[in-house]
């Protein structure tokens, strides 16, 4: 759990029996109660030196999922490269992993969202699907509405 009051300190707040502390016991309590998901979110840390400060500025990083279908139908395929890999000199997949990042910037630096949902979440791509597929689709959001005459 990550929280700004550690919860050793909470729990042996929640556990104080003075009358003056009987608010502060049930607030402890409370947050205590409170289920807290932690989602790691991968960040870009820049460190630059101004004047006789250091100066550091975060932001997010994508976070990139790249698989090989292998030529068969089958997604996601087989994990192939992510962020903390390096090429791997098969063009596809090198070239998906750039589009993705590519992707991520453009969300980043036009609209200030971590990635597609906003959320800071994985950028999946599978390359080699199936046999003569030409191009690259949106796998769950992409809906095809014919155009009327």
């Amino acid at each position: 759990m990550h929280a700004i009051v550690p919860p050793y300190l909470l729990a042996r707040l929640a556990d104080a029996e003075s009358p003056h502390l009987a608010v502060a016991a049930e607030a402890a309590r409370a947050t205590l109660a409170t289920p807290r998901v932690y989602h790691p979110t991968r960040a870009n840390l820049d460190v630059t030196v101004e004047g006789e400060a250091l100066v550091f500025e975060g932001s997010p990083a994508p976070d990139r999922l790249i698989s090989d279908a292998q030529h068969r139908e089958q997604l996601p395929g087989v994990r192939v490269r992510g962020d903390d890999d390096p090429a791997t000199g098969d063009a596809a997949v090198d070239e998906a992993f750039d589009g993705l990042g590519e992707t991520f910037d453009f969300f980043w630096d036009a609209v200030a969202r971590a990635s597609i949902d906003g959320a800071g979440g994985t950028l999946a791509a599978t390359v080699h699907y199936g046999e003569k597929y030409d191009n690259a689709w949106a796998s769950r959001a992409t809906r095809v509405v014919p155009r009327s005459p």
